[in-house]
């Protein structure tokens, strides 16, 4: 009887455990269960607010047409798609507002044009506010004022008619698409870039006809090794007093006469000119050489001529870029010269030539038949990409320029050009904000370029 009891007891046990292990791990998994939910919930939550943090739109353009309807123009100019569900327009004139069904994509980097519903109706000589409220619940706010100027009325941007030289200085540089300045902005780029303005030839002298006459040896002049009977002489000279000149001896003596370092960085070419004196040398015992920055080439054998003992002139044009180096030398080699030998050196000019180039920027844009009695009159540039050197904006006055711009800047550059803009025919130019000495040629992205004039007139 106590066994069947025990018995009992341990299944009740048993169950009793099972009920509270069933019910721990029921509220377990519904928690679990729960947590899921909310850990995609906050993620889509998270994502949803990223995808509205990275929407853009911007409006470009808003024309009312002869049937009264809008005509929305507008830029993407952010990663994503924007998709428009709904337009709003509060009429300032009678204090409406209303919203109409929209489905429009605007795709990263596109401009849409045609934004709009049939249902719209409104005036060119109103002014209204329109909001572009997206499927993610952005809400783009603009306001359209009527233009009073020409156009009738029906657009309040007026994109860049051409691409002129009309002004003084000639152009200069060219654009790579001009017409992408009359549309956007929509990361379609004019790129306009510098044109070489000069190719003349500047000359340096390095070495002006050094004769000798001065303390031995001339400045920065050395002789290797030291003392090697290198010497000033007054034997024989092509000009003035004295030369230099090495005297042999024997069983034979070698030595070198070097000039200074030369900077030939950035030359095209080196004139070298001197005279010497060739006094029963044979060949191979007085030679010039040129050093590259590591060794010493043989350039003419000064030893091996016909005409001895009589003063030759020697000159040469090197336009070998390997010696065009920070530390180009000279050097005039007495090889093994023995006794009644002699070689002289006289009257030594080394001249640099160096090429300039110079970039320059100068290029015009204009407008014709602009509405130019306007209260606000704006000049707006959307900039992409600048080069390191400032890009220069200036308006023609009637009778001279006036900077606008010191220095475009990428994206949206805004300024009141009411001062300049004073009849129909408004023109501006691109410069480059160094004209002489550039060596180096910049380019500049534009993507657009318009004028925003309007006079604002209250309902």
């Amino acid at each position: 009887m106590l066994k069947r009891r025990r018995g009992v007891s341990t299944l009740i046990g048993v169950a009793f455990f099972l009920l509270i292990f069933m019910t721990g791990f029921t509220y377990y998994a519904l928690t679990l269960q729960a947590r899921q939910r909310y850990d995609v919930v906050v993620q889509e939550m998270s994502e949803f607010d990223r995808g509205r943090f990275e929407e853009e739109l911007t409006v470009t353009d808003i024309t009312v047409t002869a049937l009264n309807k809008i005509n929305i123009t507008a830029v993407n100019p952010g990663s994503s798609s924007v998709h428009v569900v709904w337009i709003g327009i509060m009429n300032e004139a009678n204090n409406t507002q209303d919203y109409y069904d929209a489905d429009i994509y605007v795709k990263p980097a596109e401009t849409q044009t045609g934004i709009s519903n049939d249902s719209i109706t409104v005036y060119a000589d109103q002014t209204f506010i329109m909001h572009l409220v997206t499927e993610l619940g952005n809400i783009y706010t603009f306001t359209y004022f009527p233009d009073t100027g020409s156009g009738g009325g029906e657009t309040r941007y007026h994109y860049v008619d051409a691409f002129t030289d009309d002004y003084a200085p000639a152009a200069q540089g060219a654009p790579s698409f001009f017409s992408a300045q009359q549309y956007g902005p929509d990361g379609i780029m004019d790129v306009m870039t510098e044109a070489s303005t000069s190719t003349g030839l500047q000359n340096t002298t390095m070495i002006s006809g050094e004769s000798f006459e001065g303390i031995w040896s001339p400045a920065g002049w050395t002789e290797t090794p030291g003392d090697n009977n290198w010497n000033q002489e007054s034997d024989q000279a092509y000009d003035g007093i004295f030369s230099a000149d090495f005297d042999g001896q024997n069983p034979g003596r070698t030595g070198n006469l070097e000039t200074p370092d030369l900077d030939l960085t950035g030359a095209s070419s080196l004139y070298l000119e001197f005279w010497y004196r060739d006094d029963d040398l044979d060949p191979n015992e007085f030679m010039l050489e040129f050093f590259d920055g590591t060794t010493w080439d043989l350039i003419e054998d000064l030893g091996f001529t016909i005409q001895e003992d009589q003063w030759l002139h020697y000159s040469m044009n090197i336009s070998d870029p390997q010696y065009f180096i920070g530390n180009f030398r000279i050097r005039w080699n007495c090889d093994d010269v023995e006794n009644g030998e002699t070689a002289f050196l006289d009257l030594v000019t080394v001249t640099k030539e160096v090429l300039q180039t110079n970039y320059d920027l100068d290029l015009e844009v204009s407008w014709s038949d602009m509405a130019f009695n306007e209260d606000n009159e704006w000049l707006c540039i959307y900039g992409g990409v600048q080069g390191p050197e400032s890009l220069i904006v200036d308006a023609w006055d009637g009778g001279a320029w006036a900077t606008v711009f010191n220095d475009l800047q990428p994206g949206w550059n805004n300024a009141d050009v009411s001062t300049y803009l004073t009849s129909s025919t408004f023109t501006i130019r691109f410069r480059g904000g160094v004209a002489i000495g550039d060596t180096v040629q910049d380019s500049w992205e534009v993507d657009t370029t318009f004028l925003h004039v309007w006079t604002y007139t209250p309902p």
